[in-house]
């Protein structure tokens, strides 16, 4: 797909000059802008904030729902700990929630007392992908500004995070106080099928 002037959009793939190995196809890194788009691209009104999956309707494919659970223990206030989750086969993350629990009750009693404090309020959380450095998250933010809780976890709009099969999320986390267990739950939708199944648009 290409702009006004034959521009091509970011991402695009771009042939080679006349000569060169067709196979040494390069991404276009010319960013478009809304003008591009307006004059290319057909525009309507849609929903954000509720996910709508890219799913299959095979016989040979099931939907798997699978909460992916990283529990971490922190000792001390500004610990850090980061995690990389790996997905072995094509799936979508949804939404995100999280809880946690002072493991000391001194500390418990402590942060209690303070009123600005609130439970997903205790940890920063960032999310990123591996394969390719994406920042889901652009940085470090409160718990609770990022995950939602159990009963109304934080929605992940559009077509959500989708990961391909090898595809690897890394996580990372601080701690904002002592003695304290952080549980941050990826709800993810998985593609079982083919072992050579992958998203369409990423084939």
């Amino acid at each position: 797909m290409s702009g006004p002037m034959n521009t091509p959009f970011y991402g695009a793939m771009q042939s080679p000059p006349q000569g060169l190995d067709p196979r040494g196809l390069q991404p276009s890194m010319n960013v478009p802008d809304l003008k591009q788009y307006a004059e290319s691209a057909k525009w309507r009104q849609t929903s954000v904030y509720d996910p709508v999956l890219l799913l299959p309707h095979e016989p040979n494919v099931s939907i798997v729902l699978r909460m992916r659970i990283i529990t971490k223990t922190f000792a001390n206030a500004n610990d850090t700990y980061r995690e990389t989750l790996q997905f072995d086969t094509p799936t979508t993350i949804y939404a995100v929630s999280a809880g946690t629990f002072y493991t000391d009750i001194t500390t418990d009693m402590a942060v209690g007392t303070q009123v600005f404090w609130q439970a997903l309020n205790t940890f920063t959380i960032k999310l990123s992908r591996v394969n390719g450095g994406e920042l889901l998250t652009t940085a470090e933010g409160l718990g609770g500004s990022i995950c939602g809780t159990a009963q109304f976890p934080a929605m992940i709009g559009c077509g959500g995070w989708m990961f391909n099969n090898g595809g690897s999320l890394l996580v990372n986390m601080t701690s904002l106080v002592d003695d304290q267990r952080v549980d941050v739950n990826l709800w993810t939708c998985e593609i079982r099928g083919p072992a050579n199944y992958t998203w369409p648009s990423m084939r």
